[in-house]
């Protein structure tokens, strides 16, 4: 059998990033020892481990604590590190550990050799089990691989041959999906990024799937997701996280399971981001998923993953959920007004957890209700391995996410961004900053204040300057207040405006613009064919622009 230690959660206990501005802890301590360690600080790297190891010794800092002790020169402490953590091993990562070089002051002592005999031995004897699992999932006559929805080329051949009413109907009603050979499955599929980039991700076909019925979908994002120099599909990811997949399997949706490695990742990356919401869309064009009940939860790193997109791409989802996460992104601005939508996140924190303090978060989410944020957080008793250690205590969030259905087209939006890649929700999207402008009243700074060393610390969650818009919809009548704003764009939708009438749009204001609606056919295939969403489908885009 395989070890039921989850590789994740081994990781995510050693490693977790966190805002400078969080008060000292294991997980600060160890977010700024990994930092520098990235940056071959060595020796600044070792003194926050040891800070760190002050409150508790947990497994991935201590290897990396005696690479630290190897590369400034000290190889007692870095063997006895290295004792430590054979203590716990890794046995699954064992390829890397062999040639990493950078531990070369101990490579030659027999705590080395011995150490790395064990794992070893544990290595291989669990290849086969692997090689039968990868052998499951890679098996490409177990899954759907193809359909009209994955075929961009048919849908515009469609446009050319048919009037828009028609075209339209027959996106918003496609139904023609294939039964897939096995169900209660999972399967392994893969998104070409770039030239030198594919990434590879889970799906869970559910067993009770019925291509005529709109199933439910959740995307899980895993923990420890900057640590793995790899992606690690190497390893029965689904009896590993079974205990935390539960509950999705349980309610027969699909789940998809994705992958972060390094220098791909839902703390650092936009392209990370942008990827999960092309995977989702890719599983929407093979299998028919109900477009109003799309979720998306992770645990410690993946809560905050969870975090990122509901600030800045919640469109697709009904709802998200973080676990035992941090409400603060890493290199991002945390626009709190942004959860303000109709959208909301749910968090759930535990009361003992060493990473992220549980008082912390609880500060952070305080301020961010006090300014009007649609954000639900529970604390249940438990530490950072909580939906590993009681994933019953987590039932209640799951048939709390089940009841929650996507409204896709809200009266009212507020939204902000500093990055125009994220600057659209649902029916506005910002295009083009005007950062040198003086913001609106409205568009305030908003920064939590936290405790840090038993002091009240006002916490910076906002390093780049942001455009907002607040804008609804009534009677056709378009009204948008903006805030460092050049050009925004609407998309038009018949549930939303009467297209046979004109549209009116006031710009703070004043009325700028009287627009008859010409549907877009083009428009209508570039959306659907990039999300396949069979609810949004815009007839129309217009561009404005904000005087200034």
């Amino acid at each position: 059998m395989l070890n039921k230690t989850p590789l994740f959660l081994i990781a995510a206990l050693a490693i977790s990033t966190l805002l400078k501005a969080q008060e000292d802890s294991l997980g600060a301590y160890t977010s700024r020892a990994y930092g520098l360690y990235n940056k071959k600080d060595y020796c600044d790297a070792l003194y926050w481990y040891e800070k760190a190891f002050s409150i508790r010794k947990v497994n991935y800092p201590l290897y990396q604590a005696s690479v630290c002790a190897c590369q400034c020169g000290q190889p007692d402490k870095a063997l006895q590190y290295f004792k430590e953590f054979m203590e716990h091993g890794d046995f699954y990562n064992y390829e890397f550990f062999a040639n990493d070089t950078t531990s070369g002051c101990i490579r030659n002592t027999d705590v080395w050799k011995k150490g790395m005999a064990s794992l070893k031995v544990r290595y291989d004897s669990v290849q086969a089990e692997i090689s039968k699992h990868l052998a499951a999932v890679n098996d490409t006559g177990k899954r759907l691989n193809h359909s009209f929805l994955t075929d961009t080329a048919y849908w515009q051949q469609q446009a050319a041959k048919k009037k828009f009413p028609a075209l339209f109907q027959s996106i918003r009603n496609f139904d023609n999906y294939a039964t897939p050979p096995v169900t209660d499955h999972w399967t392994q599929y893969n998104i070409r990024v770039n030239d030198t980039l594919t990434v590879p991700f889970l799906v869970y076909i559910p067993r009770t799937y019925n291509p005529k019925k709109k199933t439910s979908l959740y995307l899980y994002l895993h923990g420890a997701a900057g640590n793995s120099p790899v992606f690690n599909t190497n390893i029965n990811t689904p009896d590993f996280e079974k205990d935390v997949l539960r509950e999705q399997v349980r309610q027969q949706a699909f789940v998809i399971y994705a992958f972060a490695r390094k220098d791909i990742n839902w703390l650092y990356h936009q392209l990370a981001f942008e990827t999960l919401i092309r995977e989702i869309s890719f599983v929407k064009s093979l299998y028919n998923i109900d477009d109003n009940r799309v979720y998306v939860s992770g645990h410690s790193d993946g809560g905050r993953g969870a975090f990122w997109l509901a600030l800045n791409k919640p469109t697709a989802f009904a709802a998200s959920l973080g676990i035992c996460y941090y409400p603060g992104l890493y290199g991002f601005n945390t626009h709190f007004t942004n959860l303000g939508n109709q959208t909301p996140f749910y968090g759930i924190s535990g009361t003992d957890d060493g990473l992220f303090k549980n008082t912390t978060v609880n500060e952070i989410y305080h301020y961010a209700q006090q300014q009007g944020a649609n954000w639900h957080n529970y604390n249940v008793t438990g530490k950072h391995g909580l939906p590993y250690a009681a994933p019953d205590s987590l039932n209640f969030i799951y048939d709390t996410l089940q009841h929650r259905i996507r409204n896709p087209f809200p009266a009212t939006i507020q939204w902000q961004t500093d990055n125009v890649a994220n600057g659209r929700y649902h029916w506005i999207a910002i295009n083009e900053l005007d950062t040198a402008a003086t913001p609106a009243s409205w568009h305030p700074v908003l920064n939590p204040t936290i405790t840090r060393d038993g002091k009240p610390v006002k916490a910076n969650y906002n390093l780049h300057k942001s455009g907002a818009i607040k804008a609804s919809i009534k009677n056709n009548v378009v009204k948008i207040e903006t805030s460092c704003v050049k050009q925004f764009s609407f998309y038009v939708y018949p549930e939303l405006i009467d297209i046979s009438k004109p549209v009116q749009f006031f710009i703070n204001d004043k009325l700028v613009s009287t627009q008859k609606i010409t549907p877009d056919k083009d428009l209508l295939v570039k959306e659907f064919t990039s999300t396949k969403d069979r609810q949004l489908l815009p007839v129309a885009g217009i561009t404005l622009y904000v005087e200034p």
